[in-house]
């Protein structure tokens, strides 16, 4: 089936929508039961086409991108005559795939059509190039992690990883709810919100990191909005490659950029890629509540006093906030507000 594949002009298959029509001949299709033949299988920029026969006589078509997830359309064999050489067709689209399958010579009542099914599954494109699936029916999986030969080519992405903590946050959330012991609530949720607040830099640095791939040729531009000097550029970008590391990581531990300055991420979304992200958390006030949630979190780490009381050192003339359930249910709702009207922004 080789001669399928190199008849195939790479050059002129558009990933995101297109056919691919084509006749076999002189196959071996109807005669190797009980066998796996690969029609084709290549990989055009962040796509893969797969065309085989599977072991129960069916002609599979596979259609696998990280957006779009993976396609599946099967036609078998037993819709045909035996040995008749056949007539191919494949569409792919933002919307959906098909395959159509009939006999040669052409004719209306031989041509058999299936609309591809959208498994729940996700695909991701690793470091390496390759695209790998993740879960399977009805087995969810978050979170995922890879490693080929001590380096990791497949890390969340920043949502998945803040939309984890939110998961973990609700449960403990769930947990407390039937826990009647001041301080085990006390200590959890004093440590739920140094969690939230990592979450929130973990998000910024991370989706800098996806923005600037996706749109800019180099991560320059991103040095230049906080004014990074040379020799610091260089620290990172080979802190980056000799540890593994994201850029924007290498960048945090580097210099002393802070992922929650809410102006400097702000300079860094707008200006280079054109997300009003000041106009976000001052429309939604979401900025007054995010300080001060941060300025309990900053004293939970920072503070040698005990924190159960979060604002201890602005009473009495604030209310104290003690470290509670509700107090931590707010945080989480506030935060897991603003960062998924962010994100809708950054893919809009």
């Amino acid at each position: 089936m080789n001669k399928i594949a190199s008849q195939i002009d790479l050059e002129k298959i558009n990933e995101d929508e297109g056919s691919l029509v084509f006749n076999l001949k002189d196959h071996n299709l109807f005669s190797s039961k009980n066998k796996r033949i690969i029609i084709f299988n290549f990989k055009k920029d962040n796509t893969r086409f797969l065309l085989e026969k599977d072991k129960d006589s069916n002609i599979k078509y596979t259609y696998l991108n990280p957006k779009r997830g993976l396609r599946e359309a099967k036609i078998n064999l037993k819709n045909f005559q035996r040995n008749s050489d056949l007539f191919i067709a494949l569409t792919w689209s933002k919307q959906k795939n098909s395959v159509s399958i009939g006999e040669l010579p052409k004719r209306k009542n031989n041509l058999v059509q299936e609309e591809a099914e959208q498994k729940d599954v996700k695909v991701k494109k690793t470091k390496d190039g390759s695209l790998v699936v993740l879960g399977d029916e009805d087995t969810e999986v978050a979170n995922v992690m890879i490693k080929k030969d001590s380096k990791k080519i497949l890390l969340p992405e920043a949502k998945e990883k803040f939309d984890f903590l939110i998961e973990r946050l609700e449960k403990i959330i769930d947990l407390l709810k039937e826990e009647d012991k001041f301080i085990v609530e006390s200590t959890i949720v004093q440590q739920s919100i140094v969690s939230v607040f990592a979450g929130i830099e973990s998000y910024h640095k991370k989706r800098i990191e996806e923005l600037t791939k996706e749109n800019l040729d180099s991560f320059e531009p991103v040095f230049d909005k906080i004014e990074l000097r040379e020799s610091k550029r260089k620290e990172v970008r080979q802190k980056a490659k000799n540890e593994d590391k994201d850029t924007m990581e290498a960048l945090s531990q580097c210099t002393n950029l802070n992922p929650l300055n809410i102006d400097t991420i702000a300079k860094i979304f707008e200006d280079l890629f054109n997300v009003n992200y000041r106009e976000i958390i001052n429309n939604g006030n979401y900025r007054p509540k995010i300080e001060r949630f941060n300025h309990y979190r900053n004293n939970i780490v920072h503070k040698p006093e005990d924190t159960t009381i979060l604002n201890f050192d602005k009473t009495p003339q604030q209310d104290p906030i003690h470290a509670k359930l509700e107090t931590l249910i707010k945080i989480k709702e506030l935060v897991e507000e603003f960062i998924n009207e962010l994100h809708k922004k950054t893919i809009d």
